[in-house]
């Protein structure tokens, strides 16, 4: 099974339980896009890794886009599991990639009125 054919039975089972899941389904078509046709059980913490910074050098997605996509992924795995569709291996593979790290300092710049006299 592919995660392109997974896809539709994990979002029937998030339709009622995912506050945001006009979002999550955004999220879960960018996922099948990209790794659409990888069978669930080939997933390994080197592909998963490789597509992290796919999305953030190649595509210019921000850190925290592509954590919000890796967190679905995980997710759909954990679902995956649960439903005896994915073994534990790839499993702990997509669960073992870490996230990528934020940045979200900001440039500030002083208005007039905080200038020093």
């Amino acid at each position: 099974m592919t995660l392109s054919e997974f896809a539709p039975e994990f979002l029937d089972w998030a339709k009622g339980r995912h506050k945001s899941y006009d979002r999550s389904s955004r999220l879960v078509k960018q996922l099948v896009d990209d790794l659409g046709n990888v069978p669930l059980n080939k997933f390994t913490v080197r592909l998963v890794e490789k597509w992290q910074l796919e999305r953030l050098h190649d595509r210019g997605n921000a850190p925290g886009t592509v954590n919000r996509l890796h967190a679905l992924l995980k997710s759909m795995f954990t679902k995956a599991y649960e439903y005896h569709r994915v073994n534990s291996t790839a499993r702990e593979n997509v669960r073992k990639t870490k996230l990528l790290k934020l940045d979200n300092k900001r440039l500030r710049y002083l208005s007039p009125d905080e200038l020093p006299d």
